[in-house]
C-alpha cells in the first residue's frame, strides 16, 4: 500500500506538519512502513485525511498537491512500492463497512447493526487523530490502548468506552474465525482479558414520584398551574408516550410498537427488539391498567401514532419535566473518560430520560405487591439481578413492609410443614396424657 500522509501530532514551530508518502511492504503477515518526507509541509487542518491532499485553506494548496503527487507518483514507480502495491491488505474500516453489509443482507434490523455503524465511524475519527489507515495486523494491546485514551479524551463515558471495545470484538471475532479465507493477519490479542478493559459504573435507578407521576396523569391542569404553552400539542404526545412507559414498562424501541394485534384478552404481548436475537423466550406480557388503557383509547390503539425519534423524545422530556417543575436537587457522579468522577449537583428534570419510564414502573410494581415473576414476565427480564437496576425503594416503603411483617399471623402465612407436623403431634401427645392421667386417676367408689 502506498499513500500520502501526515503525523498530524508532529508539528514544526510554525504548527506544520510535513507531508509523507508512506510506503507499507509486507513480508510473512509482518507490516514493514517506509516513510518519505515530500518536502511540503501543511497544517494539520488543512489537510483532507479521506482525500489525502492539501485544502483550499492553503493559499499554496494547488502549488502544494501537484509538488506531493509528482512525489508520490515518483515513489510509485520505485521497486518498493511494487512489492506493496502486490501485498496491499483492505483497511480495518473497509472490512467493518464489509461486515455491516454482512449483517444488512442477513436481515438483521437497522437497531442491531446500528452499534456497528456508530463503532465504524469512531474508528475513522480515532484514525484522522493518529494519522494513519489501520488494518487488522495493527490490532494488538497497544491498539487498544491508545484506542482507549483517544476515547477518554473525547470525553466519552466509561460504559461507552466499554460497550465500543464489545462491538469491536464481535467484528474481530466474526474475522478470526474466517481468517484463512480472508487471508488475513489477525492475531487473537483481542480475546486478551486487557484488550479494551475499562472500569465500568452502574447508574442508579431513577424512577418518578407518586406526586410527579400523578402531574403526568394530570398535564392539561399543571400547563394552566404553572403557565406554559405547548404548541402543536407536541408536550402532549410526550407526556402521553412516558405515561405508557411508567404504565408498562416497555422500552423506547417497543414503546411506539403496540396496536390492536398484540393486544390480546386485555394483555399485551410484544417482543422486545433488543433481546429478539439473544433470546429464544422472547415474549412480554403485559396486562392493561387504567393508565395504559387510557393512553391506547386516546390514540385509537396504536401507540405508532406517537412515534418520535429519540433524540427528540429525549429533548422534549427535558422540557416537560422543566415546566413541570420535577426540581428535587440530586447529588450524582460525573464520568467523563477513564478519570475518577466528579459528583454535582443536578435538578431532577436534568437527568431524567426515556429510560426512566422502566424504572419507574418497576419501583411501582414492587411497592404495590406485585410479585417479583409476575413483574419479571411483563418486562421480559430473565433474572432478578438485572432487573434490581431499576428498583429504587425509599425509607418509608422499607418501613410499611416491615410492618407488614411485625402485623402479619406469621404462624397462618408463613408456617411450614414441619411446624404443622409439630403442632399436630403435640396436640396428639396432650390427647394421649389427658387419656393417661384419666385411667391412673384413684376410683373414689373403690
Amino acid at each position: 500500500m502506498i499513500k500520502l500522509m501526515i503525523l498530524p501530532k508532529q508539528t514544526d514551530s510554525n504548527g506544520e506538519c510535513i507531508v509523507y508518502v508512506e510506503i507499507s511492504t509486507y513480508e510473512k503477515g509482518k507490516r514493514k512502513r517506509t516513510r518519505k518526507n515530500s518536502g511540503i509541509k501543511v497544517l494539520p487542518k488543512n489537510w483532507s485525511f479521506s482525500k489525502s491532499k492539501i485544502l483550499s485553506g492553503d493559499k499554496l494548496s494547488e502549488e502544494k498537491n501537484r509538488d506531493i503527487r509528482a512525489k508520490f507518483d515518483y515513489y510509485n514507480k520505485t521497486p518498493l512500492a511494487s512489492t506493496a502495491n502486490q501485498a496491499s491488505p483492505k483497511s480495518l474500516e473497509e472490512f467493518i463497512e464489509d461486515y455491516i453489509q454482512y449483517r444488512k443482507s442477513i436481515g438483521t434490523k437497522r437497531s442491531s447493526y446500528k452499534e456497528f455503524i456508530t463503532i465504524k465511524n469512531r474508528l475513522i475519527r480515532f484514525q484522522k487523530s493518529k494519522g494513519v489507515i489501520l488494518t487488522f495486523e495493527d490490532v494488538d494491546i497497544l491498539f487498544s490502548d491508545e484506542l482507549k485514551i483517544w476515547h477518554s479524551k473525547e470525553g466519552f463515558d466509561p460504559n461507552t468506552i466499554q460497550k465500543s471495545f464489545t462491538t469491536l470484538k464481535i467484528i474481530f471475532n466474526h474475522y478470526y474465525e474466517r481468517k484463512e479465507e480472508y487471508k488475513i493477519n489477525l492475531s487473537d490479542t483481542f480475546r486478551n482479558k486487557d484488550f479494551g478493559k475499562v472500569k465500568t459504573h452502574s447508574s442508579p435507578p431513577l424512577p418518578l414520584t407518586p406526586q410527579e407521576f400523578g402531574k403526568l396523569i394530570e398535564f392539561e391542569k399543571y400547563k394552566k398551574v404553572y403557565g406554559f404553552s405547548d404548541p402543536n400539542n407536541i408536550l402532549q404526545k410526550v407526556n402521553d408516550a412516558f405515561l405508557f412507559g411508567c404504565a408498562t414498562g416497555l422500552r423506547f424501541s417497543d414503546l411506539f410498537r403496540v396496536n390492536e394485534n398484540n393486544i390480546k384478552g386485555g394483555i399485551i404481548y410484544i417482543e422486545p427488539v433488543k433481546t429478539e436475537t439473544t433470546k429464544t423466550e422472547n415474549l412480554c406480557k403485559i396486562p392493561l391498567n387504567e393508565y395504559s388503557s387510557f393512553i391506547l383509547e386516546k390514540y385509537d390503539n396504536d401507540t405508532s401514532n406517537l412515534k418520535m425519534s429519540s433524540q427528540h423524545y429525549n429533548r422534549q422530556l427535558k422540557k416537560l419535566f422543566e415546566y413541570l417543575k420535577f426540581n428535587t436537587k440530586i447529588k450524582v457522579k460525573h464520568y467523563k473518560g477513564i478519570n475518577e468522577p466528579e459528583e454535582k449537583e443536578y435538578f431532577k428534570w436534568q437527568l431524567l430520560s426515556s429510560h426512566n419510564a422502566r424504572d419507574t414502573f418497576i419501583t411501582f410494581a414492587i411497592k404495590v405487591g406485585i410479585d417479583i415473576p409476575s413483574i419479571m414476565d411483563m418486562t421480559g427480564h430473565s433474572s432478578y439481578e438485572v432487573m434490581k437496576k431499576y428498583i429504587k425503594l425509599d425509607d418509608i416503603h422499607l418501613i410499611k413492609s416491615m410492618n407488614k411483617f411485625e402485623h402479619a399471623n406469621i404462624s397462618e402465612v408463613l408456617e411450614p410443614e414441619f411446624m404443622k407436623e409439630e403442632k399436630e403431634r403435640k396436640i396428639k401427645s396432650k390427647e394421649v396424657k389427658e387419656q393417661v392421667d384419666k385411667m391412673m386417676k384413684p376410683n373414689p367408689k373403690s
